[in-house]
């Protein structure tokens, strides 16, 4: 008479999960008919709950050879087993010697499964965007000396300005020059058939502007631009090119620090 041998399994309650045994020495598969095993077999055996979550088969129905036997869980998506489309939730392995399990370790159930069939991956997702909320929301809160050492690592543009970071007086209207240079030190020449202008953003990612776009001077290779009276306040520079057609081109960006007046 053949021995129980059991194997278990986890996961989400209320599916519909089939087992894939298969013999190594042979390459057959455990025919879930009559517990045979066949190279082609008719059918799996599938689990049964017998608690939430908890999956278990006890086949008892013909002795196994001594042998290691591959043991593959599946989630049945359709009316038929394909375990070519059909989720593989977990695998493992059980030695048999003389009808009995040597050794027999549950299947190990893929948890990022689980985590994208529940919908706690889009919760996770979810979380993650409040995450980066907070962390622009903590890179607004910084020292302009971090932030510069900040922009100096992600900054990925075509062109490098010699200006990396602003810092002036409310209501200061000293006139701003930007030279720009490609990664060979060789100097941009700015096309007076395109439009630079230059603006200041609350943060990297923001909508809002402290100052809208306004149209830039071009003296030589430099852009220039006079900057109308401001209250303190703190953000991003941009120096974006406008050629024929609309296509826009972000030159370089910055931080920019508006002080109060000490007068």
């Amino acid at each position: 008479m053949a021995l129980n041998k059991v194997i278990t399994t986890h996961y989400l309650t209320g599916y519909d999960i089939y087992l894939r045994a298969k013999q190594r020495s042979t390459g057959f598969f455990l025919d879930g008919t009559d517990g045979i095993y066949r190279a082609v077999p008719a059918t799996y055996l599938h689990f049964t709950e017998i608690e939430p979550q908890k999956y278990q088969i006890v086949e008892n129905r013909a002795i196994w050879i001594d042998d290691i036997y591959e043991l593959s869980a599946f989630v049945m998506a359709g009316i038929a087993e394909n375990e070519n489309t059909d989720i593989n939730v977990g695998n493992s392995e059980m030695s048999i010697k003389d009808d009995t399990e040597v050794l027999n370790t549950d299947i190990k159930v893929d948890t990022e499964l689980i985590l994208a069939d529940t919908g706690n991956l889009l919760i996770n997702l979810a979380n993650a965007q409040v995450d980066i909320t907070n962390l622009l929301t903590l890179v607004g809160n910084l020292s302009m000396q971090n932030l510069v050492a900040i922009f100096a690592q992600v900054k990925k543009l075509s062109y490098y300005s010699n200006v990396d970071s602003i810092a002036i007086y409310q209501n200061d209207t000293t006139p701003l020059r930007f030279l720009f240079k490609d990664e060979n030190n060789v100097e941009f020449t700015p096309n007076p058939a395109n439009a630079y202008v230059f603006g200041i953003k609350k943060g990297i990612n923001e909508i809002n502007y402290i100052l809208p776009a306004t149209a830039m001077g071009i003296a030589g290779n430099y852009l220039t631009i006079t900057l109308p009276p401001l209250t303190p306040n703190k953000g991003v520079w941009e120096v974006v090119e406008i050629a024929i057609g609309g296509r826009f081109t972000l030159k370089s960006s910055g931080y920019i620090e508006i002080i109060k007046s000490i007068l």
